[in-house]
């Protein structure tokens, strides 16, 4: 069992995370945490994706290692961070109980929809949960992510899932019971937002400004 602080581990070395999934959400956190701001070597950082292409191109561009499958990356992580679509989680968990069961890292799920109970059912008992919903915003360093964890989780573990997240913008602590709520209005409103101002862009184009203007 590992006490986590500051991206240290109990006996001092670095603490490594292990992301499964390479998409948009997993780029813009790995980005943040090693090119945006430099917090974290990537060296630190294992990655593993479906097809293995957008794994391989995002730890080129960032440092990190990729690797096969989802147990090396559980085998090599001490925060495992679940970054598939939420109807994939189901699929991929129940094969990873052996590894998760022997390395014991803290699960950080950032599947949209997916609550604390239903991780808990499909990991091995008594591990940590963090879940956490972070934004488009992500991209540019901008995020507000909403955080809340299962009872197995220490101050220093969310301390130190805060910390990551803060790489990609302001981490705040939402209820559970109002984690929809926060998802729909830091997850998808700001997606609406930027149509509405785009529509208005291409309507003043389409009215005869340039694009610059």
């Amino acid at each position: 069992f590992y006490i986590f602080y500051k991206g240290r581990s109990e006996g001092g070395d670095s603490m490594r995370f292990g992301f499964i999934g390479a998409g948009n959400m997993a780029s813009a956190i790995i980005r943040g945490m090693t090119i945006g701001t430099r917090s974290y070597d990537g060296k630190d950082i294992f990655i593993t994706s479906k097809s293995g292409t957008s794994a391989q191109r995002l730890a080129e561009t960032c440092g990190a290692t990729a690797v096969t499958t989802a147990a090396e990356v559980v085998a090599a992580s001490d925060v495992l961070v679940l970054a598939v679509k939420p109807h994939i989680l189901a699929a991929v968990l129940p094969a990873l109980k052996e590894e998760i069961a022997a390395k014991k890292p803290l699960v950080v799920s950032i599947a949209a929809g997916k609550e604390l109970a239903y991780l808990a059912e499909l990991l091995p008992e008594g591990t940590p949960v963090v879940r956490i919903m972070p934004n488009i915003n992500a991209k540019i360093g901008a995020a507000t992510s909403g955080l809340c964890a299962n009872a197995l989780v220490t101050a220093e573990q969310k301390a130190v899932v805060k910390e990551m997240f803060a790489t990609i913008g302001a981490v705040i602590e939402v209820e559970e019971s109002q984690f929809g709520i926060f998802t729909v209005l830091a997850g998808s409103a700001p997606a609406f937002a930027y149509l509405y101002m785009d529509a208005l862009a291409r309507a003043a184009v389409k009215a005869g400004m340039s694009k610059k203007q």
